[in-house]
């Protein structure tokens, strides 16, 4: 008899633990959490946002390390009480939409925000299911995977469904992997604590040979491929098509209304690689008819950027000034006030 009611009672413990799971995973704790490095830091900065914030930017490790908090506060024109950085490793413009979202859900109303966009993926002409890793399908709730999954009408039923499923398949082999190696229960002592204007880690101030390594093959390969850098521009932007390119657009979209909704100014831009050429006038004006609050600065800065990053991809501390410096012109035009 025993041993029948143990029997019994082993599945309902597993759809017990199960359900637990999928409750806990939609959690802004836990989703904050999927993060390639400074997990503990990502999930204070959400838990303990002032209130008073009045800006905040979203993007990439790129955003992280190119835009200056401390200079932006200190401009008197701008009078800013708070400013944040929550650029994360990765690019997904879902998950920027699903940050903004967990923000004013905390009842922030930032005055404005930065927003990166994904170039690559605004001119791709993939038209395959490519499948999420898991840290990006876990960081959105349930709700915002399955929608976004079937947003693209352009195509078949069938197939959005089965990208549905997929999706939701990486949400919860994400939500049990998390839960049960207990990092999920380790982050519940973060309820308390300290907030990061940015997730800074101490390795960001100290270049390596290989960060100039990587920087000087950078250069070598887009010398390679557009010749003289001092008067090269960056290959022609044209939109492009398929699966890839709906999504980001779409999220995108959503991400600029739900801003509108309540008041918020909205920056959008991109922050580029050392040595690679600037956008062409006709490339802004092209990406514009698709994202109109896209803006880009003159040529001369991008230029004159690349002896100031880190490495390839990331900006060093004269770069981020020239960045952020930019940026703040742009929060004072008259179109963001």
């Amino acid at each position: 008899m025993a041993d029948r009611a143990l029997s019994a009672l082993l599945p309902l413990c597993l759809l017990a633990t199960l359900a637990a799971c999928i409750a806990f995973s939609d959690a802004v704790g836990f989703r904050h959490s999927f993060v390639f490095n400074s997990p503990s830091c990502a999930v204070r900065q959400v838990r303990h946002l002032p209130e008073h914030t009045d800006f905040i930017a979203i993007g990439s490790s790129r955003v992280r390390r190119g835009i200056d908090m401390g200079l932006l506060e200190a401009d008197p024109d701008l009078e800013l009480r708070g400013a944040f950085n929550f650029g994360r490793p990765g690019r997904n413009p879902a998950r920027n939409l699903a940050m903004l979202q967990d923000i004013l859900d905390r009842g922030i109303r930032p005055g404005h925000i930065y927003v990166e966009i994904d170039l690559d993926a605004l001119a791709s002409v993939d038209d395959g299911l490519a499948l999420p890793v898991m840290r990006d399908a876990s960081f959105l709730t349930w709700q915002h995977l399955w929608s976004m999954s079937l947003s693209p009408q352009s195509r078949p039923w069938l197939e959005r469904l089965h990208l549905g499923l997929r999706h939701l398949h990486a949400k919860l082999n994400g939500a049990i992997v998390n839960t049960v190696s207990g990092q999920y229960l380790g982050l519940q002592k973060l309820k308390t604590g300290p907030h990061e204007r940015v997730c800074w880690r101490d390795s960001f101030d100290t270049p390596t040979a290989t960060n100039q390594f990587r920087k000087a093959r950078g250069k070598q390969q887009f010398e390679a491929r557009f010749g003289d850098l001092s008067q090269a521009w960056d290959q022609e932007f044209v939109p492009g098509r398929g699966w890839r390119f709906e999504t980001e657009l779409d999220q995108l979209q959503k991400l600029r209304e739900l801003a509108r909704s309540h008041g918020i100014g909205l920056v959008i831009s991109r922050h580029w690689a050392a040595y690679q050429p600037p956008l062409t006038p006709q490339s802004i004006e092209r990406i514009q008819a698709l994202v109109p609050e896209f803006v880009y600065p003159d040529e001369s800065l991008v230029r004159s950027s690349w002896d100031g990053f880190f490495d390839q991809s990331h900006m060093d501390s004269p770069a981020r000034a020239q960045f952020t410096n930019w940026l703040i012109e742009q929060l004072k035009s008259p179109s963001n006030q």
